[in-house]
Parts: structure tokens; sequence; C-alpha cells
């Protein structure tokens, strides 16, 4: 995960200077989390040697991957649904507190 968001970092911000300051409150936070510092500084130094044009497209890569994940798992959800009986359901009416 923490290399995945040091990555994340590195592909979105453009600005070096930014970039910097993105990775060292990411280093801050995973530290505040108690990651070990040896496992955050890999993933930092990993994140810096990937070229961002490599890391743009391992996203869309992932994205592709994702998509055909929820469709399989639609898929498989409905085919647990078969011969099941529905029961019809209305949508309750809004909170009052809400309405007053």
């Amino acid at each position: 995960m923490h290399s995945y968001l040091a990555r994340r970092v590195r592909g979105i911000i453009l600005k070096e200077e930014d970039r910097i300051e993105g990775h060292l409150k990411l280093r801050k936070r995973l530290i505040a989390k108690s990651y070990p510092r040896k496992l955050i500084d890999n993933a930092m130094k990993k994140a810096e040697t990937t070229p961002r044009s490599t890391i743009l497209q391992s996203g869309k890569i992932l994205d592709k991957i994702g998509a055909e994940v929820m469709k399989l798992t639609a898929r498989a959800n409905l085919d647990c649904l078969k011969g099941t009986k529905l029961v019809h359901a209305e949508r309750q009416p809004p909170n009052l507190k809400r309405i007053l």
C-alpha cells in the first residue's frame, strides 16, 4: 500500500518541489501509523526511480483490471440470486429532523 501511495504522489504531482513535499507528508503519516522506516524508504526510492510515464500507464492497466473484476463479481452475485424469491420493498421516508 505504501509503495502504491508513493507512486500515486509521483504520478499526480508535476512540480518537483511539491512532489517532495507530498512525499514528506506521506512519510510522516506512515511513520505515525507505525510502518517500518526501511519499508517506507524502499517505497520512496522505488517511486523516485520509476519513470512517471510508467506509473501513469500502470494506473490505466489497473483500472481496466478493476473494471473486469467488478463485472465478474456482479455476474457471480446475480448467479447466486437465480431461483431466489425476491421481496418487494419501498424506500423509507426521510428523517423528520431533515424535514423540519
